[in-house]
């Protein structure tokens, strides 16, 4: 895939947008945004910044713009080099410029999961083995959305859905399954007693069963004993869900199944004028919290006090 940017916020509203960085550089402003359909930022110029990719970075140039281009924490007077994965800010738009620029088309909700490129397939995948009788296991890294796909394959099939709390020592697995229980969402399988691994592998032979895990099995594969039943197991019907780390809009519209949120214009505000740090993983993790707080109180829009409180402390525009 190739570098680019990928606009996160534009205007008063998050969005995706993936323009890749050519050859002979990005001019990057109004016009640009408005051939992506963004249209919404009246602080940005027609020709904003010049973006310029190198093997293992990008250079900046701001062109004369009225109200400044930054990145990172920097403020950009004429040229600068950054390496990629950094946040550039121009008028009202956040924007990522990485060095692999994901693939996306608009997000669709179909059957309550917002779906991207990744995703898309990842739910045919679900709905396709949940047509069928035999047990599932859905593994992948924290936060990659393992246990949405997996109480989505649990919808399709029908069943109660039980969560192993992740706390020591583990609690019996017999304490939050019942008879009706088709899917466990177990969050590791560190630390776990061969008797709870006896109760999956027992789980496990129930029809059209589905198992939620990460992807970190450290267990010893030998055939007389209970792990190395369960690894033989797992090799059934094994759904890999990848991270989503390299994709965060993707990843927050998939795990809250959001393919827009509208965000108030003074939520707006306090974002883009807070003094983002180089690591844009920050911007991705802080738009799902406040996506977190929205479902906490049932709301419909992004407020300013769903923000965290650094990003919105002694902003002026949090008091209206």
């Amino acid at each position: 895939m190739p570098p680019g940017v990928l606009v996160v916020w534009s205007g008063t509203a998050p969005c995706l947008a993936a323009l890749q960085v050519p050859a002979d550089g990005l001019i990057f402003g109004r016009d640009l945004l408005a051939q992506a359909g963004l249209t919404d930022d009246d602080r940005i110029g027609r020709t904003h910044c010049r973006i310029e990719r190198l093997p293992d970075s990008f250079l900046v140039e701001d062109l004369g713009s009225r109200n400044g281009t930054y990145v990172n924490r920097g403020h950009v007077l004429s040229v600068v080099e950054v390496h990629r994965r950094a946040v550039l800010r121009v008028g009202r738009t956040v924007a990522l410029l990485v060095g692999e620029l994901p693939g996306w088309a608009a997000a669709e909700v179909v059957d309550g999961l917002a779906l991207g490129p990744i995703t898309r397939p990842l739910r045919a995948r679900a709905v396709e083995l949940a047509a069928g009788d035999r047990s599932v296991v859905f593994v992948g890294s924290n936060a990659t959305g393992r246990a949405t796909l997996a109480n989505h394959f649990a919808r399709s099939r029908g069943g109660e859905v039980a969560v192993l709390p992740d706390t020591w020592p583990r609690p019996p697995i017999a304490s939050v399954v019942t008879a009706d229980t088709r899917t466990l969402v177990v969050p590791t399988f560190q630390r776990m007693s061969f008797a709870q691994y006896d109760e999956i592998s027992a789980l496990l032979d129930r029809p059209r069963f589905a198992l939620a895990t990460t992807s970190q099995i450290p267990l010893d594969p030998k055939p007389d004993n209970a792990a190395g039943a369960l690894v033989r197991k797992l090799a059934i019907d094994v759904v890999d869900v990848p991270p989503l780390a390299n994709c965060p809009l993707e990843r927050l519209a998939f795990l809250h199944a959001r393919a827009t949120l509208p965000v108030h214009a003074t939520a707006a505000e306090i974002a883009l004028t807070y003094d983002w740090p180089g690591n844009w993983l920050e911007l991705g993790s802080d738009l799902d919290a406040a996506c977190d707080s929205v479902e906490r109180r049932n709301g419909d829009s992004i407020r300013g006090d769903d923000l965290d409180g650094a990003i919105r402390a002694d902003h002026t525009l949090f008091a209206r």
